[in-house]
């Protein structure tokens, strides 16, 4: 089943959830967005939950880069919706259950970003960790990111939020989705 949302949608959801997360939570000590489509809702969440610490973190996708990328991008364009559409349907979970460990294992945060998350790792308060991205496909991108929060403070209570999961990918023990 398909549910399109409006903007004003998202950000509301994003806003209600950050509040939600708040009073079960506490009040989160940062809130992390991937970049790009996790940025707005992560600033919404961020509003709802009161956290005043906010950073976007851009984190490439192995299928969004190189030839890789290249291939995604003539698919997506030579490919009618329906056959893309059948595809996710039908091979989509397989493809991502094969490549899943090979993609989390190679992929790192890039140094400029992950030392950026250090920083702001090291100035926050006691609060949650809440990373924010719109949907969960694989998991990989997120996981990738808590992986580096890991390393850098093991002792963060991590949260993820996100709007959707294609495969009703659980990341964490504290997932809202």
């Amino acid at each position: 089943m398909t549910v399109a949302l409006t903007h004003a949608e998202v950000m509301r959801t994003a806003t209600r959830t950050g509040q939600l997360v708040r009073k079960l939570h506490g009040r989160p000590s940062i809130v992390i967005g991937i970049a790009r489509s996790g940025t707005a809702p992560a600033v919404a969440f961020a509003e709802g939950s009161g956290a005043g610490n906010t950073l976007a973190i851009y984190c490439s996708r192995p299928s969004s880069s190189g030839t890789r990328g290249e291939i995604r991008a003539l698919w997506v364009k030579l490919a009618p919706k329906p056959i893309r559409q059948l595809y996710k349907s039908l091979l989509f979970q397989t493809v991502v259950r094969l490549t899943d460990t090979a993609a989390t294992t190679e992929r790192k945060l890039p140094q400029k970003q992950y030392d950026q998350l250090t920083n702001r790792l090291n100035d926050r308060g006691s609060g949650p960790v809440v990373v924010v991205d719109d949907s969960i496909d694989s998991g990989g991108t997120i996981r990738v990111i808590l992986q580096a929060i890991d390393e850098i403070d093991a002792q963060a209570n991590l949260i993820v939020f996100a709007l959707a999961s294609t495969l009703g990918r659980i990341v964490t023990e504290q997932q809202y989705t």
